[in-house]
């Protein structure tokens, strides 16, 4: 970060980046400098701070801790409550002598599988449950909203 060495009428914020000792010598940093008249500016590089000298007036700087939660336990305690619910379900294949439509094979499904019942459909669910199921063998997964 730049440092500007500044003779004249300026005003300047406290910034922890200039040491008190700095400060008197007219040392601060270009971006938080404003010019109140004429002035001479001198921009100092790093070498010339005296950078071997130990800066002891900045502050350490603080990071948010990472936290890393079971959903599951969060879940049965009842601090996390998601918005949908997702089932994945192997359907029975129909064969020659099962006359059950694919909405009546889902839904027998989840009930055995999962105590599922009060299942509702839209149309256009409806319309493409057959080519849904068949694309991966009756192998799906239902997800809807959680009440």
């Amino acid at each position: 970060m730049p440092h500007t060495h500044v003779a004249g009428k300026y005003s300047n914020g406290h910034s922890e980046k200039i040491t008190a000792q700095e400060r008197p010598q007219g040392i601060c940093q270009a971006c938080t400098t404003i010019l109140l008249d004429d002035c001479t500016v001198e921009l100092l590089s790093s070498h010339d701070l005296k950078q071997e000298q130990p800066r002891l007036t900045t502050s350490r700087r603080r990071r948010a801790a990472m936290r890393s939660f079971d959903l599951n336990e969060l879940r049965k305690s009842g601090l996390f409550i998601p918005p949908v619910e997702k089932f994945y379900l192997e359907l029975p294949r129909p064969f020659a002598g099962d006359h059950q439509a694919d909405a009546g094979r889902l839904i027998r499904s989840l009930r055995e599988q999962y105590g599922e019942r009060h299942i509702m459909f839209s149309l256009d669910m409806l319309q493409r449950l057959p080519q849904t199921l068949r694309e991966d063998d009756f192998r799906v997964t239902a997800t809807w909203p959680v009440q």
